[in-house]
């Protein structure tokens, strides 16, 4: 099990046109894990460059060419430290265990080498241990770490470290948004009895390091300010029985997102308008917001629609996989009712009137396309991708790309595998191998239960998607990249965000969860995307439509 994490974040954001000024000193927080201390200095974000990492007199700490310590760790375990992609440092400790330390003054995650979780962690770059040479000369400025001291040297990683540092300074400025994570009813559920290491209060439990793709620690140590959570209800018969047992479904996720941010208010909070999100950040509070995924979940009664944006729901989708009573969806490929139908266009009408978002991504192109052309409000595609990249039904064509901007909308580019390369090959062929070796299917997103599959099957199964995924790699943060430069290509800058769909099958190589999410931006960096399209695209676009639904819905 993942150790509990405590971290503490501030930041100063720039949201066009509005800039926000105020910045935020970052609380220090202590914890203690392993008999390791960790412990964030009060220093200002400096521009000297970090050039060792050192260890001696029982302490682990970064300096720079002056022996400046940027940072330190109380720790006399260190075996070996290595560079991540991310620009963060891992550090080998004795007893097998690894700790990850943000390569700032700001950011901190410690995390165990557990065996379930070897394969998240990122490719490592082992370091060179300082030359005798090099350290000589530095003598003086780390006397204070004794005659024993160990040092890794920082300057072999050469012009990428002063990308990193640059990369890290814009992350850091900007307010990042995802548009899309997935939650279960059970969200920040009440704890029964003393189940504190039980894997469903785990599981449950935002404050703690667990096995959602998004949870408090893992927002923080990414970087990730806001997300909309989603009231999300898979589609049913087109009939009472199966509105009754939709509008329930979504209700009871309505109440974990408001239990969430009520049970940890001084975590997290509820934003209803985009003032509350610039607001909760500067608070240096993490922030949600609602979507709705399906308007199968409102049934036929449009007066539900604002019932559901005085519960919080800013944006709702006409579809999921399946055609809804509101349109046809991308699936299946045969219509039921040509595009959208008559109460989907009256919901569309009701949804520009409170100022909830209308969400075209999951409908067919017929239905999206009326839509665009019904909506008096902007749209947004919340979560797809490029079908120039990638010819799947969920993404969008560059007809519709266009369209959607002509319209002010915007394509938020989703990190879902199989939605940003064609990953169908190597479904098949994992499905084959679990079928030759006598290992039942696996829906879609499950998780593998030991306890339940045969071990040395496992492992010659793990062996075998290893050499599937060699030959038909996954998708990583520069494929998602990809279709970020298309879509910014075809429709301009000020139409493009970005998604993840975590904690829903969403997650890629190098954004596998929220605690990745730097290596987006620092993507974006080594692309030549300056700081304002940066800002523009984790947050200031969707920002900018969130508004003008708003603003038409009050006019």
């Amino acid at each position: 099990m993942w150790p509990e994490v405590i971290l503490a974040r501030g930041k100063r954001h720039l949201d066009p046109p509005m800039t926000r000024t105020s910045k935020l000193t970052p609380r220090a927080r202590r914890a203690t894990w392993l008999g390791l201390s960790l412990f964030a200095l009060p220093l200002a974000p400096s521009a000297a460059q970090h050039r060792f990492v050192v260890q001696g007199e029982g302490r682990l700490a970064v300096v720079d060419e002056d022996g400046q310590v940027a940072w330190q760790v109380e720790c006399a375990l260190v075996e070996g430290v290595a560079l991540a992609p991310n620009g963060n440092l891992f550090v080998t400790l004795s007893g097998g265990h690894l700790a990850e330390v943000a390569h700032d003054s700001r950011r901190f995650v410690w995390r165990a080498d557990v065996d379930g979780e070897r394969e998240r962690l990122p490719a490592l770059a082992p370091l060179a241990r300082a030359s005798d040479d090099g350290l000589a000369r530095r003598r003086e400025a780390l006397a204070e770490f004794g005659d024993d001291l160990c040092a890794w040297d920082l300057t072999e990683i050469g012009p990428d470290f002063e990308l990193l540092e640059r990369a890290r300074a814009i992350h850091w400025r900007t307010l990042t948004l995802d548009t899309h994570k997935d939650i279960r009813d059970s969200l920040a559920a009440e704890p029964a009895g003393s189940a504190g290491s039980d894997s469903a209060a785990v599981r449950d439990d935002p404050r703690r390091w667990g096995p959602n793709q998004v949870d408090f620690p893992k927002m923080r140590a990414g970087g990730l300010d806001c997300a909309f959570y989603i009231v999300y209800v898979g589609q049913g018969p087109l009939d009472a029985e199966g509105y009754a047992r939709a509008k329930e479904q979504a209700l009871a996720k309505f109440d974990a997102i408001e239990r969430q941010a009520r049970r940890f208010a001084d975590d997290i909070v509820l934003a209803r308008t985009p003032d509350d999100v610039l607001r909760g950040v500067a608070e240096g509070k993490l922030v949600s917001c609602i979507g709705i995924e399906n308007g199968y979940a409102m049934g036929e009664d449009l007066a539900l629609i604002a019932e559901f944006h005085r519960r919080g729901a800013r944006y709702m989708s006409i579809t999921h996989n399946g055609h809804s009573q509101l349109g046809d969806s991308n699936t299946p490929a045969e219509p039921l009712h040509g595009g959208l139908t008559e109460i989907g266009r009256r919901a569309i009408e009701e949804l520009n009137r409170v100022g909830i978002m209308v969400d075209v991504s999951h409908s067919g192109k017929t239905t999206m396309m009326q839509a665009l052309k019904h909506s008096k409000a902007p749209v947004l595609a919340s979560h797809s991708g490029v079908r120039a990249l990638c010819d799947h039904p969920r993404n969008l064509d560059d007809e519709q790309l266009r369209a959607l901007a002509a319209k002010r909308g915007v394509l938020q580019c989703v990190a879902f595998d199989s939605y940003v390369v064609d990953g169908k090959a190597r479904e098949d062929a994992i499905a084959k191998a679990r079928e030759e070796l006598g290992l039942p299917p696996r829906e879609r997103f499950s998780r593998v239960d030991p306890a339940t599959e045969d071990q040395a099957k496992l492992t010659e199964l793990r062996k075998r998607v290893a050499e599937i995924e060699a030959q038909h790699p996954r998708a990583t943060v520069a494929d998602l990249v990809d279709h970020i430069d298309h879509a910014v290509k075809v429709m301009g800058i000020d139409f493009v965000a970005i998604s993840s769909d975590f904690d829903g099958g969403g997650g890629i190589l190098g954004w596998r969860d929220a605690s990745e999410t730097f290596n987006v931006t620092l993507e974006l960096v080594r692309r030549g995307y300056d700081e304002a399209a940066i800002q523009k695209l984790w947050s200031g676009n969707t920002l900018r439509l969130w508004r003008e639904v708003a603003e038409l819905a009050a006019d």
